[in-house]
């Protein structure tokens, strides 16, 4: 859950004294639900390097 917020430590929930090991659990299998019923969706794109004309950036 803290991930999910965006918090890296659990501190802000034990601070506001909302650390309930029920409502984590809810709110994970809620999460879990929502991702499992959103369509995957993969993009799978081929690039010929005969026919590129702009050399490959290299980082």
């Amino acid at each position: 859950m803290q991930t999910s917020g965006g918090h890296k430590t659990g501190s802000v929930f034990e601070r506001c004294n909302i650390v309930s090991e029920a409502d984590l659990m809810a709110a994970a299998k809620m999460q879990r639900e929502y991702l499992d019923s959103q369509p995957m969706v993969t993009k799978t794109v081929t690039i010929d390097k005969a026919k590129s004309r702009k050399p490959a950036l290299r980082l």
